[in-house]
């Protein structure tokens, strides 16, 4: 694999060519060479105006469906979704039908997407069904290179959270445990005016930010590396930086749409805002935004959850939860550029969650292996049918005309473009 990307801008906090204009030549899967004049190349050239290049964004948590769901969403067009969403790794959870409890789930999915340019971690399941109090076979998982195990959309228990979490340190696995639960929300949004105004069954933050300090407790008493994922009120990221500051190994994330909704979109019932956690007050989404800021959010996930119609077109109260995201996500990702500087943003999706699962993580610099997520932000766009990656189309941009997109993946010795 020998291309040239011609004019792209970099945008990476760790390279010595951050913000600068280059020229990029990689060969066999490495930058071969930067340069700030042309590369003469007789290969494959790209020129990249108006694009720019950061190190590959990674996903902690998506949710691609297959095996036992495939009417909402497949690993072929699960994938085809992340190269939109400009993610070169992407976190499975294992929700799915078998559940992923074993080495053969775990073998499914890898031969699935073995191809794609995009790599994947399947997570294992924490235990051998959610209401399971029996944990998997952790070792034998973990010996076949699984290093992430979460419940999915289903929290544990402190019990076998301190037990997972006692593997977790002797092993130097991933303990990922999800705000809150599925089965906790029998409401369907956050509690408050809006709730109360439209008269909605509604659940209140206590139910988030007292089962992370709960897990944090346990965290405390057992060791090991807990990653909480989708926070979404400004309690838990209170209670989240207390215990940074003690020096707890704990790590965190924000799915990309809280950042950008609250709970006063739900107004008009648009059943595309009904997601779980639910949307909260501006005052939280200010605190998240303030928690990445700070560093107490590590990360920003899709939490691409994607629904069938029927799902979906129905009233809210039954309406399924989740949103697509990884379609739309670099779009999503640069509206927030007025509030927080792009470079930071881009380390919330490449090198925090490379930490994170413990991923290679070269900055862009000559000698180093190229993984690359190639942008053009002001590429417009319509976001529906004939561009939808996905099965599902439950998201409120559907059919609306949006700015940035994907438009090239370089991972090593494997690329797509898409100029």
């Amino acid at each position: 694999m020998d291309i040239l990307l011609e004019s792209i801008k970099i945008i990476d906090s760790k390279s010595p060519y951050h913000n600068e204009t280059v020229n990029l030549l990689i060969q066999d899967g490495f930058i071969k060479e930067i340069s700030r004049k042309k590369i003469d190349f007789s290969g494959q050239v790209f020129n990249c105006k108006d694009c720019f290049a950061s190190l590959g964004w990674v996903d902690l948590w998506a949710d691609f469906c297959e095996p036992g769901f495939e009417e909402k969403e497949d690993i072929s067009t699960g994938l085809k979704s992340a190269f939109t969403g400009g993610m070169t790794h992407i976190g499975l959870i294992p929700d799915t039908n078998p559940l992923r409890n074993n080495t053969g789930q775990i073998d499914f999915v890898r031969s699935k997407s073995s191809d794609s340019v995009t790599d994947v971690s399947p997570y294992s399941l924490i235990t051998k069904n959610p209401e399971s109090r029996d944990l998997v076979d952790l070792y034998d998982i973990h010996n076949y290179g699984v290093r992430v195990f979460s419940n999915g959309y289903h929290r544990i228990s402190s019990d076998v959270l301190n037990k997972a979490l006692l593997y977790s340190a002797s092993r130097d696995t991933l303990i990922i445990q999800r705000a809150v639960s599925d089965l906790d929300l029998q409401a369907s949004m956050h509690e408050g005016y809006i709730s109360t105004t439209l008269g909605m069954k509604s659940q209140p933050s206590l139910n988030e930010y007292s089962k992370v300090e709960s897990d944090i407790s346990t965290l405390e008493y057992a060791g090991g590396h807990l990653h909480i994922s989708q926070v979404s009120c400004k309690e838990s990221i209170l209670k989240i930086r207390r215990a940074k500051d003690k020096g707890l190994n704990i790590t965190c994330d924000v799915s990309i749409a809280h950042l950008l909704y609250v709970d006063e979109h739900l107004v008009d019932f648009d059943t595309n805002f009904k997601v779980s956690p639910p949307f909260r007050t501006e005052e939280d989404r200010q605190a998240l935004i303030d928690g990445l800021k700070d560093d107490t959010i590590d990360a920003i996930v899709s939490a691409h959850r994607p629904q069938d119609v029927e799902s979906k077109l129905t009233d809210f109260q039954q309406a399924s939860f989740g949103m697509i995201t990884l379609p739309i996500f670099p779009s999503m990702l640069l509206s927030l550029s007025d509030v927080l500087d792009i470079s930071k943003l881009i380390e919330k999706v490449s090198y925090n969650p490379r930490s994170i699962l413990k991923l290679e993580s070269n900055s862009i610099k000559e000698r180093e292996k190229a993984v690359l997520t190639i942008i053009n932000p002001k590429l417009e766009w319509e976001f529906g049918l004939s561009s939808n990656p996905s099965k599902s189309s439950n998201s409120p941009y559907f059919n609306k005309s949006i700015k940035g997109k994907a438009v090239g993946l370089v991972n090593g010795s494997k690329y797509e473009m898409q100029f």
